[in-house]
């Protein structure tokens, strides 16, 4: 085999030479577009920070009572248990449709039973949905409804929340619809109204909604709403009422929940 001729090998060195160049200058190029890009986002990072910085924050001190919230963060409390008898919790997200289904049927008989003083009842609404849904209206509504307690109309709002679910499920609930439509419908009018928009516009409920949201996770609640439940005087919850079987292909009559939840006590 001929070997390579001077001039040959001087071109090879002179292509490797510039090849070289090129990748220098590439790196170069690269290194300055990764220091610009690093740059931009360090600035990017500041800016958000200084006006996340800006963004008003509820402090703790801003946070209200709510008049009928049960203890260890379990919800609201619709009706004292009677001694001696069984206490009903129910776990619902308000964008669910199914919980409202359970609500006009299980629910409206569960009520039914509690002002007789067969039954204590306890809701404990949380936000599980909204992540699937990409939305935080069940989140909002938590809040909303926790704060028409502060006026006693917390069962009001709450079936006025069910009453204007969207047919479509995750179009959710308007901030216009939670502050002021949904809470002229359950009767919050005049210094309630103003107080209840307040608590509302600065989440004043907010510990309460999230302790709520945290007990329930504490007792490994799943995803699946409505829940209906038999707990013990603590609140502890000992056994799931079986929803399907109670509501068959009608509604259950008030007798047939009460017997569900005797069995279940």
């Amino acid at each position: 085999m001929a070997k390579p001729s001077p001039s040959s090998r001087r071109a090879a060195l002179q292509a490797q030479r510039e090849a070289a160049e090129r990748a220098r200058r590439r790196g170069r190029l690269i290194g300055a577009v990764c220091g610009a890009l690093a740059a931009v986002l360090l600035l990017t990072i500041v800016v958000w920070q200084f006006n996340k910085d800006d963004e008003p924050v509820v402090a703790a001190g801003s946070q209200v009572a709510v008049p009928g919230a049960a203890p260890d963060g379990r919800g609201i409390t619709l009706a004292k248990t009677p001694a001696g008898k069984p206490m009903v919790v129910v776990i619902e997200d308000y964008q669910c449709p199914w919980c409202k289904i359970a609500e006009q049927s299980i629910g409206k008989q569960v009520k039914a039973l509690a002002d007789k003083g067969e039954v204590g009842y306890e809701v404990r609404s949380v936000a599980l949905l909204d992540t699937m849904l990409k939305n935080d209206s069940s989140e909002r509504a938590n809040l909303a409804a926790a704060c028409a307690d502060l006026s006693g109309h917390y069962a009001a709002y709450r079936d006025t929340v069910f009453a204007n679910q969207p047919q479509k499920e995750g179009e959710g609930f308007t901030d216009e619809q939670l502050r002021t439509g949904f809470a002229e419908q359950a009767g919050i009018t005049g210094d309630d109204l103003e107080r209840f928009q307040t608590c509302y516009d600065q989440r004043q409920t907010n510990d309460h909604v999230q302790s709520v949201l945290k007990r329930a996770r504490a007792d490994k609640i799943d995803d699946s709403t409505p829940q209906y439940w038999v707990a013990a005087a603590d609140g502890s919850l000992t056994k799931k009422l079986d929803l399907e079987a109670l509501m068959g292909t009608a509604d259950p009559t008030e007798q047939q929940v009460l017997d569900a939840i005797k069995a279940a006590a």
